[in-house]
């Protein structure tokens, strides 16, 4: 259903006079009367828009799951060498031992635009990462952690690394961690979100729940995003308005899309905020914006219907095909 109301018969919004009070009615009691029907209303809104936000938010879910994390126990007799500071197996092959698509999951990488990186620490400290460089028989563009069981990133400062043994980190230990509880908080994320959508138990689902609002706490965005929602909608957590705003707040203030729709619809609605049309609008704006699709189904409705922006066919046309054609992909 359209998040902000629907079409009339004739296609437009329609405004018809409120009717003469009836006889023996005062102000008073009409206007108690239309406060019960306006709660009512914001009710049955909310009810009706439930599994559409529901649904909607979970379109672009990713449910990756991450390939457990191997502990390999070193061996520092014959046969071991030394890669950036560290005793290696001389068998483990870097540049052919894993796919891409391992590589993908496992490693992390610097971003390869940065255009000046120090190295800290390490056998050179304070000299300049030299990118590309080569590290056994494959050359990196960026930092890398290849080569390390810590997870550390680090660079080499001459091209050639296998002869000159130049290197350093790319991080500070502070920098590390705070990557690592990151990559943690993630693990805690697709481990909920496994247990929620492999189960139809309610219980159970509560309990995927419990495991993201952890994941939450420890910075991960995308079980925020999950949790803000589910207290929004009281849906398999309790509900808690004032908490879910708190949660958009802060996502908005992170650049989520999710939480700047979580925003506009409050604002939209004026549920735990004063109803601010123009308000909503801006958050449905950078919503859709950073492609949430939610956002772009409310926004085309509303420049079909003309609520708060003109009227343009045009302009719904662009949002809703924009839906439609992420359906066909």
């Amino acid at each position: 259903p359209p998040a902000d109301g629907g079409p009339s018969v004739s296609g437009q919004p329609e405004e018809e006079e409120a009717p003469p009070p009836a006889a023996g009615w005062t102000r008073e009691m009409i206007g108690n009367r239309a406060g019960k029907l306006c709660i009512w209303l914001l009710l049955l809104l909310a009810s009706r828009l439930k599994p559409l936000l529901g649904d909607v938010q979970d379109i672009d879910e990713s449910l990756e799951s991450k390939s457990d994390q191997q502990s390999e126990q070193l061996d520092q007799s014959a046969g071991t060498r030394v890669v950036a500071g560290q005793i290696m197996d001389s068998t483990e092959d870097f540049g052919e031992s894993k796919s891409d698509e391992d590589e993908a999951v496992s490693k992390e990488d610097v971003n390869t635009e940065i255009d000046v990186q120090k190295a800290i620490g390490g056998t050179a400290d304070s000299e300049l990462c030299v990118f590309p460089f080569l590290f056994v028989d494959r050359e990196y563009l960026s930092c890398t952690t290849d080569g390390r069981d810590d997870d550390r990133l680090w660079c080499a400062t001459t091209y050639n690394y296998n002869q000159d043994k130049k290197w350093g980190f790319c991080e500070t230990n502070e920098e590390a961690s705070q990557r690592k509880f990151a990559r943690e908080a993630e693990v805690i994320y697709h481990t909920g979100m496994k247990m929620i959508n492999g189960t139809s138990r309610k219980n159970l689902k509560k309990e995927g729940y419990q495991i993201l609002v952890k994941a939450a706490e420890m910075g991960s965005t995308k079980a925020m995003e999950k949790v803000s929602y589910a207290m929004l909608l009281g849906d398999y957590m309790q509900l808690d308005i004032a908490a879910a705003k708190n949660d958009f707040e802060m996502l908005a203030a992170l650049g989520s899309p999710k939480g700047q729709t979580g925003l506009g619809f409050l604002f939209a609605s004026g549920v735990g905020v004063h109803s601010s049309q123009a308000k909503a609008l801006v958050f449905y704006t950078f919503g859709a914006l950073g492609g949430n699709l939610l956002s772009h189904m409310i926004l085309g409705y509303r420049y079909w219907a003309g609520i708060g922006v003109p009227q343009s066919c045009e302009s719904a046309l662009t949002h809703y095909k924009l839906v439609a054609n992420y359906g066909k992909q």
